[in-house]
């Protein structure tokens, strides 16, 4: 007796191997489908330029390989809709005259555009630092960016980060300190603190 099936695995980057197994008298043959999907994949932002691409490779004749959002094909080199937030569905319709076939679904998902984070500690917003106090023990500047989505492309203080704050008695008065932190996606964040520096 011949059986066909059909399973589904996910590995990373989204690939997905589609597997037909062929159950003989003899034992077991296997062969395969590999559908490759770059994008639409992981997470965008709102509004951003995302293009179709995926493509399926099989050891033998491919009939079908569709990628379908449910409100038709979605074609290679065609923008992919990211013009309002939300979790998607796509799925992929695959057949091969071994056959392996079947579909498979998954998500993706669009955000809205988040800029990135600064995390100035040193100076404190409001703080007040002695420069007879700081000539002997100094005050360093700390400071952080962060961006979970496209990552941070620079992250600049007024002075660099772990350096002595200007805290001498020729910087005595009111300063101000600015971090700015530039993402990946080309958003900018900027945090001012001003501190004070006295004589004693």
């Amino acid at each position: 007796m011949t059986r066909h099936g059909v399973v589904y695995r996910r590995t990373a980057g989204l690939a997905v191997l589609v597997v037909s197994l062929l159950a003989v008298s003899a034992g077991v043959a296997a062969a395969g489908v590999a559908i490759t999907i770059n994008a639409p994949k992981g997470t965008y932002e709102v509004g951003q330029s995302v293009t179709v691409d995926y493509s399926c490779t099989s050891e033998f004749t491919i009939f079908q390989c569709d990628l379908s959002d449910g409100g038709g094909l979605l074609v290679p080199g065609t923008p992919v809709d990211t013009s309002s937030p939300g979790e998607f569905f796509v799925g992929v319709a695959v057949a091969d005259s071994e056959p392996s076939d079947g579909v498979f679904v998954y998500s993706y998902n669009v955000v809205a555009a988040q800029p990135p984070t600064v995390t100035l500690t040193t100076p404190a917003n409001g703080a007040r630092f002695s420069a007879l106090r700081t000539l002997f023990r100094p005050v360093r500047v700390s400071f952080s960016c962060a961006d979970a989505e496209s990552g941070i492309k620079s992250c600049t203080g007024t002075q660099r980060n772990g350096a002595k704050l200007k805290t001498g008695f020729q910087d005595l008065g009111r300063h101000t300190f600015v971090v700015t932190a530039r993402d990946n996606a080309g958003h900018t964040t900027r945090v001012t603190h001003t501190y004070t520096v006295v004589p004693y």
